[in-house]
């Protein structure tokens, strides 16, 4: 489109002109059968009808269908008493995932605190480690670790007793140089040390002092370590409990998500609920398919799989009815309706991927509802992970590639001892046996779609006669 067509007609033409939108995929717009159902019955309840037809799809005598449930939707006029007992419900759902998002939300902080920690017990045992090697990166770490002690333990400067409140006295300027200087790998190699020392003419105070503050800085250095690693091993224990916590209210909260969601009432108008009455509205839809048919041969009737396009039938269920709250045989109030029904039966053709885009368009935000409690953890998901592990947490994909390295194995093995068999056979017996030169049938799109147009048709006739004979109506 040229700029200047734009601006046909002025400003107002370019302000007026339409914006080109992607269409949405419509679903179920022209049936092939339409069947309407009314029955009025403000004596008995409604419910019989739905489970009736719901059976009549199901049974393999019947139609043998594959039924999904895709609407289920209702409301009731505030002031009846239907209203009060599923928002007296509600309420109690409410409370209780409250309570749980609250401990969640506790357990979460928590677990950030502990992950925190962890990363302070690595820090610290890095030097511990690093000091252990040989060259200038032990040298460096073990260093490090010197003055750590030196400000820690001794209180650095401030404490006339420490490396550096003797470097101050005379005789002693070169204890901290020597402190920092001598390294060694064990406590018992001191001594050789100390000896070498003596020979090279050292002070014999200077070195009492410093073969004292080595030795109890070693001891000091191989405690700690023991007592950060002791520290880090529970760390990593609670970790694990704690996130197994966490996913078990997790596991319990989704039941009490999905409650709420359900209980909420939907925000349907119209004439049929007035306030003051004890009224409500149910809408129901069932979307049916059928996978298989009967085709006649030969040699009688086989069974064939639709390949793409299947027959289907919509049945929508639209009550207005009047609640009755009454006793059940175990002592518990609950709701009878009864009034009037509309039940529209229509008949469909649909591939698979038009069934699973209208499922996903008419299915409710359940998913990200639940999805949203995991947000704040995957904020740190890869340092979980990763403490996890090294507590023995097995995650699904360590596993599957655990068992797929192992299926591998064996298979290399087995390949190994008895490739040359195996080839062998394949050569003596390749000459034996005939090439079979059979091919799939390849299923005709027009004629399948025909058979399932022709099945939809009068499996919704079908449906619609039983239903009205069952009842005792008038059928043709």
């Amino acid at each position: 489109m040229a700029i200047s067509d734009l601006f046909k007609g002025g400003v107002s033409g370019f302000f007026n002109k339409e914006v080109e939108k992607k269409e949405e995929p419509k679903y179920f717009e022209k049936p092939l059968k339409k069947q309407i159902i009314k029955v009025e019955n403000i004596q008995g309840g409604v419910e019989a009808y739905y489970f009736w037809i719901l059976n009549f799809l199901r049974n393999p005598s019947a139609l043998d269908y594959e039924v999904d449930k895709t609407s289920d939707v209702y409301t009731a006029t505030e002031t009846s008493t239907y209203f009060g007992n599923v928002e007296q419900r509600k309420a109690i759902q409410q409370d209780r995932v409250s309570q749980f998002l609250a401990t969640i939300g506790k357990m979460i902080k928590d677990l950030f605190q502990i992950v925190r920690e962890l990363r302070i017990l690595d820090e610290k045992l890095t030097y511990y480690t690093e000091s252990k090697k040989e060259g200038e990166p032990g040298e460096s770490a073990d260093i490090a670790l010197k003055g750590a002690w030196i400000d820690l333990v001794e209180g650095g400067s401030k404490n006339p007793a420490s490396v550096y409140g003797l470097a101050t006295q005379v005789g002693f300027t070169t204890l901290p140089d020597l402190f920092f200087k001598i390294t060694v790998k064990k406590r018992e190699d001191l001594a050789k040390v100390m000896e070498s020392m003596e020979q090279e003419g050292f002070n014999r105070k200077i070195r009492e002092v410093l073969e004292r503050k080595l030795f109890q800085y070693y001891v000091w250095k191989e405690k700690t370590e023991i007592e950060l690693s002791t520290r880090k091993n529970f760390m990593l224990k609670y970790l694990r409990q704690h996130y197994h916590s966490i996913q078990l209210y997790m596991r319990w909260i989704k039941p009490y998500l999905k409650n709420v969601k359900k209980l909420q009432m939907a925000e349907i108008t119209g004439p049929d609920l007035v306030t003051a009455f004890e009224t409500s509205q149910i809408e129901l839809e069932l979307v049916a398919i059928k996978k298989k048919y009967l085709i006649e041969t030969k040699l009688g009737y086989v069974t064939k799989d639709f390949k793409k396009t299947y027959p289907c039938l919509k049945i929508n269920f639209q009550y207005v009815t009047i609640p009755q709250m009454l006793y059940q045989t175990e002592g518990q109030r609950g709701a009878v309706h009864s009034g009037r029904t509309i039940i529209t039966i229509e008949g469909y053709t649909i591939t698979k991927e038009e069934l699973d885009g209208y499922k996903k368009k008419k299915d409710d935000d359940d998913v990200e509802l639940l999805e949203s409690l995991n947000v704040a953890m995957k904020a740190m998901d890869e340092e979980i992970k990763k403490y996890l592990k090294e507590a023995g947490e097995k995650f699904k994909e360590d596993i599957e590639k655990q068992e797929n390295q192992e299926q591998e194995k064996i298979l290399s093995g087995i390949g190994s001892m008895f490739g040359g068999v195996f080839s062998g056979l394949k050569e003596t017996l390749g000459s034996l046996i005939p090439k079979s030169e059979k091919q799939e049938v390849e299923v005709d799109e027009e004629e399948e779609k025909m058979v399932a147009e022709n099945i939809a048709k009068a499996h919704a006739f079908i449906l619609y006669e039983a239903f009205k004979k069952v009842n005792g109506m008038i059928t043709y």
